[in-house]
């Protein structure tokens, strides 16, 4: 499915939620605007139109918000991507875009990295990185909390890790 289609999609998905109009989320520190009205999705600070791959993810947090659901808790419990129900099919697209270029930016140097970053309320990503040393070649790994599978489909989890390892 093309990004149009999986678009009008992500539209059709908050239709119908209570407080249709203008809603604001926050995707890595940035201020986005939904507005349903014009079927738009734009960065607050410049009103630049947002990348469709980009509100196609904050379309479908934001129908998973307004949902009579609401977004899960966190459960403290991190997991591999491997873990995640039907990842397997994508893990190797996966380790391309993300884990492999974690390695080939951060790879090389001194010490080991760990850091929890915050991607939208309530969803955190943990990237760990090994580097290089005598002994052992580069490694990263990226963890999630296990409420993300309630929050995201696996494609949408890859695309959401894709925009946070180009943002590092």
């Amino acid at each position: 499915m093309g990004y149009g289609q999986a678009l009008e999609e992500a539209w059709s998905s908050i239709k119908g939620f209570k407080g249709e109009g203008r809603f604001k989320v926050t995707l890595l520190s940035q201020t986005y605007i939904i507005d349903t009205g014009t079927k738009s999705v734009f960065l607050e600070s410049t009103n630049a139109p947002a990348k469709e791959y980009t509100s196609i993810i904050i379309l479908h947090y934001l129908a998973r918000s307004l949902s009579p659901e609401k977004l899960p808790a966190p459960s403290g419990e991190w997991i591999d991507f491997n873990q995640l129900r039907g990842a397997e099919s994508y893990y190797p697209t996966y380790r391309k875009r993300t884990i492999e270029r974690l390695i080939n930016k951060y790879g090389s140097g001194k010490g080991d990295i760990k850091r929890i970053i915050k991607v939208l309320d309530g969803v955190d990503i943990m990237i760990k990185i090994s580097r290089a040393d005598e002994e052992f070649s580069a490694d990263a790994a990226i963890l999630y909390d296990r409420s993300v599978e309630r929050i995201f489909c696996v494609e949408d989890i890859v695309v959401l890790t894709e925009i946070v390892v180009h943002t590092l």
